[in-house]
């Protein structure tokens, strides 16, 4: 008997620091080439807070693509003074 994956694939989304206050965190259906910046330009992040994406501890680039299950956290490297 094989095992069949019946959950929905899904990316979930961690919104880290000010980011908080542009999004929530939640979880998103996976489409198969989304990527990283795809993920920035749907939850609507102005460019000037240069939100970075990190994958397991390790940021990635823009073009990254995701994968199902992953957990990705957006973080921004633009610091108040």
């Amino acid at each position: 008997m094989s095992a069949h994956r019946n959950a929905p694939m899904s990316i979930t989304i961690q919104p880290i620091g000010i980011i908080r206050f542009y999004t929530r965190e939640q979880t998103w259906p996976w489409e198969p080439g989304m990527s990283a910046s795809d993920v920035l330009k749907r939850l609507g992040i102005p460019e000037e807070l240069r939100a970075n994406v990190w994958l397991d501890g390790r940021r990635v680039r823009p073009e990254t693509l995701l994968k199902d299950g992953q957990t990705i956290r957006i973080v921004s490297t633009l610091l108040g003074g």
